[in-house]
């Protein structure tokens, strides 16, 4: 090579360290930072390159501990390894989704260093999002005729046992409380249905780095079998702690739902087992995929094993790839595996599939077991019990379903309430602003119209009564003050208790 190319190839890279859209950091042994493009000092929210030479990235706070681990791991061996993905919170508070590539710089067969290439891929990150949504919803598509048939035949009993209650006036004691029981124990299956539902399709609001493994797998593997068809076999085995794991509960789920899904439907009409089993596992096989850094608590191994038809030896490696199947028109667009391997690279896991033809396929999950102050599940507190009878107090009742409404107000009055109720917002302001003096607590229906709702806050203003919200999913939630929420579905017994519970912390 001439010195004129060399010098010209020499300028273009110098052009493109300064000026390039990608963020390049140099380090040395100890992890201090030498040099740093324009790209990266702006990813840092660092002031300047000089500046920026004074981090440390194994010691800098606003630096991801797996994305310490790697360096350190490059520094320790002199492999690079596979590119890690992480948030990244600036000192400014700016969030920014990056990818990172990091290599070994070596003098004399010794590595005194390394360079990271830092990607700024948050709008891949978005777009991926709006893939898992897809999946999401495909995956619930796919469920909807085993739903359907589980709800039709809840609703089928309620309407079946509460005609013949009412038209049967011969019916002995006996017979009515066993209706009742019926009754009873079907609105509870429908209401853990529409529950699994709402966890599945929404972000829970709870922490959403990680969550309990054990809660994430049954709630998938529940969800899986309403409904399933009696010619498949469905078991599992959960074999380790109770303990957390990388990813929040609905991506792990989504994870599961979506490999079950691809079993059931390898089994097909015929005769056929799937069998989901947890373990604990140290580190991941050398032929899983993506390849990841072994975390330093091990993995919860997940397998999933099935009867089904197998995959083609030439089709093993394009399973996880978007929009691949092999599925007829209308049973998927080949979005649920994508899925989960977009999942398993964001949450540090990985994977690995055996198949046979004509016998079946195994699927082997392995994700990261999270160490530290959040490796423990959370534990309940002991409850509280106050009384559910009430000492005359007046309830201001704010809900617009007149079923509910009428149910709420006999559980009130059965109680020793006393029952004020109002069918809409404007008439529980005027009644607030009568007889307010004279209420000791408002019961307001957290699905109200946003107007309805205005018209109570304004009256609910000064902060004085204490406030019970009834409602219908967790982002619903209120936290403050003198405000609880209880769930619906919910029973009268646990309506009393959130009342209860409301009025003694105002006291």
């Amino acid at each position: 090579m001439s010195a004129e190319i060399l010098k010209d190839a020499e300028a273009i890279g110098l052009r493109l360290f300064q000026d390039g859209s990608v963020g390049v950091i140099s380090f040395d042994r100890t992890g201090k930072v030498v040099r740093a493009n324009a790209a990266i000092v702006r990813q840092l929210g660092s002031p300047d390159e000089k500046t920026t030479t004074l981090f440390n990235l194994l010691t800098l706070p606003t630096m991801p501990e797996r994305v310490r681990q790697r360096i350190r791991q490059l520094l320790e061996t002199g492999k690079g390894g596979e590119p890690v993905d992480f948030d990244y919170v600036s000192m400014h508070g700016k969030r920014t989704s990056m990818r990172a590539y990091f290599h070994p710089v070596f003098d004399g067969g010794e590595v005194v260093g390394g360079v990271g290439e830092i990607f700024d891929i948050s709008e891949l990150r978005l777009a991926e999002e709006q893939l898992r949504r897809t999946s999401k919803m495909e995956s619930l598509s796919l469920l909807a005729g085993s739903l359907s048939h589980d709800l039709n035949n809840i609703f089928t009993t309620l309407l079946g046992f509460s005609s013949l209650v009412g038209q049967d006036d011969h019916a002995g004691a006996d017979k009515r409380r066993k209706a009742l029981d019926t009754m009873h124990s079907a609105a509870q299956s429908g209401a853990r249905l529409v529950e699994q539902l709402l966890s599945f399709t929404s972000e829970r609001l709870a922490d959403t780095s990680s969550c309990v493994l054990d809660s994430a797998f049954r709630q998938a593997t529940s969800l899986f079998s309403y409904g399933l068809a009696h010619n498949i076999a469905f078991s599992t085995e959960f074999r380790m702690a109770e303990e957390r794991v990388a990813g929040s509960g609905t991506k792990i789920e989504q994870v599961l739902l979506n490999i079950l899904l691809n079993s059931r439907d390898a089994i097909g009409m015929k005769p056929g087992t799937i069998l989901a089993t947890v373990d604990r596992a140290q580190t991941a096989p050398s032929d899983a995929f993506p390849h990841q850094t072994t975390p330093p608590s091990g993995y919860a191994h997940v397998t999933i094993t099935d009867s089904g038809c197998g995959i083609p030896p030439e089709n093993l490696s394009r399973v996880f790839d978007p929009y691949f199947t092999t599925k007829p028109p209308g049973r998927g667009t080949g979005l649920g595996l994508s899925s989960v391997w977009g999942i398993l690279r964001e949450v540090g896991g990985c994977a690995r599939i055996q198949s046979t033809v004509g016998v079946g396929t195994t699927f082997e999950v392995y994700l990261p077991v999270v160490a530290g102050r959040d490796a423990a599940a959370p534990r309940d507190k002991a409850p509280v019990v106050f009384s559910r009878v009430g000492s005359g107090q007046r309830i201001l009742l704010v809900e617009n379903h007149p079923d509910l409404r009428e149910l709420l107000t006999w559980v009130l009055l059965k109680n020793n309430y006393k029952a004020l109720a109002a069918e809409s917002g404007g008439q529980a302001a005027d009644f607030l602003k009568d007889v307010g003096d004279t209420v000791s607590a408002v019961v307001i229906d957290g699905d109200l119209a946003m107007d309805q709702q205005a018209r109570v806050d304004e009256a609910l203003a000064d902060g004085r009564l204490p406030v019970l919200y009834l409602v219908g999913e967790p982002r619903q939630l209120r936290f403050a003050p003198g405000r609880l929420a209880v769930r619906k579905p919910f029973s009268p017994a646990a309506f009393l208790d959130a009342l209860a519970r409301l009025l003694s912390q105002a006291r």
